[in-house]
């Protein structure tokens, strides 16, 4: 459907008129230059050329200077610059857009907007704040069931807020809140089941854990730390090297040989220290390889979760009469 629509698009931009001249006067006549120009950016912007888009988009705000759908051209522009990884242009519109428009719909998008950029830039203390704000924003509107037109967009806004905290949470490792704002999706938005299927994965799950204390004083027998933890290639040969040194040291001693005794025991305290120390480092290494799991695993789902292009940056945007086609089959 959506290649037809672009098809559809196209031909009504750019058909010669000596083709079909008689069918495209209504067209022509019901659609402005300013029309035209919101019509390729569209296009350009569906097609991934985000530099035309952005032409097009800027040549729609200098004709349609009344337009009420100026500041979702706007929003539209604030999306494209930051999928294109342009954070400050992203930044400099959006916040534009949450001054004029605070109280509107459109100001709460671009507070969600800017908190993916923030995101993105780097910047997880100013996304966290952006996106508890819009759930404020938006509490008192999805309480009242008769703001019938801002409530559909706070319901979206409010998911995409709560798995944007979620995200952030799971960047922290912070999983039980992560779990949390993942369980706070509301009941009525398309992604709750799948949010909360998840959430309740995530809350009981047991991660891992070894302890590096135990590993180290464990290592008191050479190889019995890494035993522990699993590595017993590694523990073995801890083990059979320790022992060797320290045979060889006493051996060295009850020998006579106290240069080469003496020699041989700092070498034998130099490995058992690094076994010592290889076991506490191992503790360390599978705990953080443990939570980097989880966390690579559970920013996906979130990811997954929240794969639909937001509102209003997704294609098309609302067109004239001649151009809302209804197929019969």
């Amino acid at each position: 459907m959506r290649s037809l629509l672009l098809a559809l698009t196209l031909l009504a931009i750019s058909t010669p008129a000596s083709a079909q001249r008689a069918q495209e006067r209504p067209f022509r006549s019901s659609v402005n230059e300013a029309e035209r120009h919101l019509l390729r950016g569209d296009v350009y912007y569906v097609e991934g050329d985000y530099y035309r888009a952005i032409t097009e988009y800027k040549a729609f705000l200098n004709e349609a200077l009344d337009d009420p759908r100026r500041s979702r051209v706007d929003l539209k522009m604030a999306w494209i610059y930051h999928v294109a990884n342009k954070p400050a242009a992203a930044e400099n519109l959006l916040r534009y857009i949450a001054l004029e428009r605070r109280d509107e719909p459109e100001g709460w998008w671009a507070r969600l907007y800017g908190a993916h950029v923030a995101m993105r830039s780097d910047q997880p203390l100013l996304a966290r704040r952006a996106y508890e704000q819009v759930v404020q924003d938006c509490e008192p509107v999805l309480a009242q069931k008769s703001q019938a037109i801002a409530r559909p967009q706070c319901l979206e806004l409010t998911t995409r807020a709560r798995l944007g905290l979620a995200h952030y949470w799971a960047q922290l490792d912070d999983f039980d809140r992560a779990a949390a704002e993942l369980g706070s999706v509301p009941k009525s938005a398309p992604q709750a089941p799948d949010a909360r299927r998840v959430a309740e994965y995530v809350s009981t799950l047991e991660i891992p854990h070894k302890s590096a204390g135990l590993a180290g004083v464990l290592s008191i027998v050479p190889g019995f730390g890494h035993f522990y933890l699993g590595e017993w290639g590694i523990g073995i040969v801890a083990m059979i090297w320790n022992g060797a040194f320290i045979f060889a040291t006493v051996d060295s001693f009850v020998a006579g040989r106290i240069g080469q005794g003496t020699l041989l025991g700092l070498l034998e305290l130099v490995w058992y220290g690094g076994t010592i120390f290889g076991a506490v480092s191992g503790a360390h290494r599978f705990n953080r390889d443990a939570y980097l799991i989880v966390r690579e695993g559970l920013t996906k789902d979130i990811d997954q979760i929240a794969a639909d292009t937001p509102w209003p940056a997704r294609f098309p945007v609302e067109y004239p009469t001649p151009l809302k086609l209804q197929f019969e089959f």
